[in-house]
């Protein structure tokens, strides 16, 4: 058994040193920690291998090379480990027992991917906690093809932020979309799922991750995840994310509401609305930015 960790990053900050050193702390260590970067200026590749840890491998793409998907689907090809754990640059583990929760779940037969539970930052938005909450819940989950019924879309739920993938499935189900630019992680979920595996959702494997993203960037990204899901229509064909949407919604009134926090329940109608115009924007527009 190897595990390896892989984190592409752009303009790291500090929240990515951190993280390297926690997966140097924890129970389970990966026998690897690299850190795919892509070039944003000279000198940048040593500027960073100063302030890590050592042994930790740091490789240099040009901008033009990276994709979400493709750079991902190279990091396992140039891999010999039997699991890799991707991480985004500004998600740090939480505790000392991510990795090794992570692979505990990966122990379960046909187990094809597991991702952790996010807890947002304490700087985050009331909305964006909330967001984080309805999520990643205080229980763990193994999502199959027999859920789609009752979950539909959110079977395919997973998140490259943190999670961790079982090499010898990945490669027997052809791995990530190369060409995805966006959404890589449920795009392999659903392959996952559909072919008779399961996607692991493991509540005590912990990692710190939130964003709060502006209206327009929650545009921006809804009509990214509409166009990823036009573009593979066959494989979501007959799940549908609006129905999600308004779940996510009414859940959000209610909980904001009991606790009055009336600002943060308007704001949740604001995001919703824009997200909606983002993904409706995606379902009828053209491939183009």
């Amino acid at each position: 058994m190897k595990i390896e960790a892989v984190i592409p990053a752009y303009k790291p900050d500090e929240k990515l040193i951190k993280a390297v050193k926690a997966l140097g702390s924890q129970t389970m260590k990966p026998e690897r920690i690299r850190i795919i970067l892509t070039k944003s200026r000279e000198g940048e590749k040593e500027e960073l291998l100063e302030r890590l840890p050592e042994g930790t491998v740091v490789e240099e793409i040009e901008k033009k090379y990276f994709s979400h998907g493709g750079t991902r689907q190279y990091a396992v090809d140039s891999s010999d480990a039997a699991y890799i754990l991707f991480m985004s640059q500004d998600a740090v583990p939480a505790d000392r027992y991510l990795v090794k929760n992570l692979y505990g779940a990966l122990k379960k037969k046909d187990a094809a991917v597991a991702y952790a539970r996010q807890i947002p930052y304490n700087t985050s938005s009331d909305i964006e906690k909330y967001s984080r909450r309805y999520n990643y819940p205080s229980y763990s989950m193994s999502k199959t093809k027999a859920d789609l019924p009752d979950m539909g879309i959110k079977t395919y739920f997973c998140s490259d932020a943190c999670a961790m993938y079982n090499v010898d499935i990945h490669n027997e189900l052809g791995g990530f979309d190369v060409t995805a630019n966006f959404n890589e992680d449920m795009l392999y979920a659903c392959k996952a799922v559909n072919c008779g595996c399961s996607i692991e959702y493991v509540s005590d494997a912990h990692v710190r991750h939130s964003h709060d993203f502006t209206l327009k960037e929650q545009f921006r990204r809804y009509r990214h995840i509409s166009r990823s899901q036009k573009q593979h229509r066959e494989e979501f064909r007959g799940v549908k994310s609006e129905s999600e949407g308004i779940k996510y919604l009414l859940k959000g009134m209610r909980y904001f509401i009991y606790r009055c926090n009336f600002k943060a329940a308007f704001g949740l109608i604001a995001t919703s609305a824009v997200k909606y115009l983002g993904f409706l924007a995606g379902k009828i527009g053209n491939e183009q930015d």
